[in-house]
Parts: C-alpha cells; sequence; structure tokens
C-alpha cells in the first residue's frame, strides 16, 4: 500500500499531474484522445471536458455539462455527453452520482476560452444557483456562528 502512494506521488512529481483512468470509455473515445495526445488528468474537470470538445473531431457529436456530482459529498463538476450516455474523462464511473447539470453550448466553451483564457466554470453563477449547499444555507445571513 505504501509502496502505492510512492509510486502515485513520484508520478505526480515527474509529470506535475496524475492522468485518469480512460479503460472504460469507447473504442472511439480512446482513439481520439490517442489523436490529440490528451492524456486527462485527475481534478481537471473543466480542462478535460473543454479541451476535448473543442479539439475532439466534430463527427463525435459530444455535448459538453457543467452541474454537481456526488462521491462522498457533492462537488461541482464538468463532464461531456456522448451517445446519450455519460462521458466523464476525470471520475470513473463506479459510485459518482451526477446530481444536477446543464448543457453549455460549443460556442460558449469556445466564446469562454478565448475570453477567459483558461479552463473554469462557463456559467458560476448558474453552477452555484443548482448547488445542492445553497439549500442548506438558505434563509441564514451567516455561515458558522452559534447562536449562543
Amino acid at each position: 500500500m505504501a509502496r502505492d502512494i510512492e509510486k502515485v506521488i513520484d508520478t505526480y512529481f515527474k509529470k506535475g499531474w496524475y492522468p485518469a483512468v480512460t479503460k472504460h470509455h469507447p473504442k472511439e473515445i480512446k482513439k481520439e484522445l490517442k489523436r490529440l495526445s490528451f492524456r486527462p488528468g485527475i481534478k481537471e474537470c473543466f480542462r478535460n471536458s473543454q479541451y476535448f470538445i473543442m479539439f475532439a473531431h466534430p463527427d463525435l457529436e459530444l455535448e459538453y455539462r457543467e452541474g454537481w456530482v456526488q462521491r462522498h459529498i457533492p462537488f461541482e463538476h464538468a463532464w461531456l455527453v456522448y451517445q446519450g450516455e455519460v462521458l466523464d474523462l476525470t471520475l470513473p464511473p463506479e459510485d459518482v452520482v451526477y446530481l444536477e447539470g446543464y448543457r453549455v453550448p460549443r460556442v460558449a466553451v469556445q466564446k469562454h476560452l478565448v475570453r477567459a483564457k483558461m479552463y473554469s466554470a462557463i456559467q458560476p453563477r448558474r453552477l452555484s444557483e443548482i448547488s445542492p449547499w445553497k439549500k442548506l444555507y438558505e434563509g441564514t445571513n451567516t455561515i458558522g456562528t452559534s447562536s449562543e
């Protein structure tokens, strides 16, 4: 176990990131990843999804999505939809629950990348509006204070 952790840390320091698992993806997606010489990284969902939708062959008919997923806790996430199925270049399919999300057109992804010059949420306000955490704090004006 300790040796596995050391291997992960060594890989991170050598490459600057740790590659996400891609063996579960459809053959044509793996082929396109190889053509692009693109290795999706863990914890880089916005980069992985935005880069792939921008440079993958248009015949793949991908849709870009932003929203919330849950593993142990809910968090913001970006993924793609391919042939009506979730295509997540960042997270392995097991133990992931896709909560709520929305489609962002490819043109909006292009405009965002040109304007922002970085990979990030394209519609952050909309993302925060659908946050599962928002319901916890509705009606309160402070967070983390006690009534005592």
